[in-house]
């Protein structure tokens, strides 16, 4: 049985590799933006920003490349309960219940033709 945090979980997930796409997006956007504009004269606040930026810029990189998205999460759990001895068990089962439904329908026309 799927667990309904399983499911919050991949919705979590799926918001923070949105987020983190958006944070790369606009800090390498921003450094190429800022740096001339900004930090001409001061070295020392370009050096922290820089830092910073950059620390940002990777690791939101990182996080946008390995959180898989949100359709990946979802295949990747239905194929882990997806096993061949499933497929089997739910087509003889199936089997199984087209064989009774079809029993079925012939003992309701049998009942109708006697009477």
């Amino acid at each position: 049985m799927i667990s309904p945090w399983v499911i919050y979980l991949i919705s979590v997930l799926n918001t923070v590799k949105i987020i983190s796409i958006i944070t790369t997006i606009l800090f390498g956007g921003l450094s190429f933006i800022a740096f001339p504009v900004f930090f001409d004269d001061d070295e020392k606040q370009c050096e922290k920003f820089l830092k910073i930026g950059v620390c940002v810029f990777v690791t939101s990189l990182f996080v946008a490349m390995l959180v898989p998205t949100k359709d990946e999460m979802y295949l990747m759990l239905t194929l882990n309960y997806l096993t061949p001895e499933n497929i089997e068990l739910m087509r003889s089962f199936g089997v199984e219940t087209v064989q009774q439904l079809g029993d079925a329908i012939a003992n309701s026309i049998n009942k109708i033709e006697v009477k």
